[in-house]
């Protein structure tokens, strides 16, 4: 996961209030998200083992085929 336009302390702080155990970058100054044309949060990409980046629509069926087929590769 990444974190859009946040410091590392609301970051750390909205990571614990949730509960989540990933890991989460941090990209303080929006400049991943702009390399990558995300536009509205949350937003998901899947990056295959070659690095080519993959849009999905975000729901999770689409996102479980489009992960299912790049495995299947």
């Amino acid at each position: 996961a990444i974190n859009v336009g946040e410091d590392r302390e609301e970051a750390v702080e909205f990571v614990a209030d949730h509960g989540y155990t990933i890991t989460v970058l941090l990209d303080a100054d929006g400049r991943v998200s702009d390399a990558y044309g995300v536009q509205a949060i949350p937003h998901t990409l899947i990056v295959d083992r070659e690095g080519k980046v993959h849009y999905t629509p975000g729901w999770p069926d689409e996102i479980e085929d489009t992960v299912g087929q790049l495995l299947m590769e």
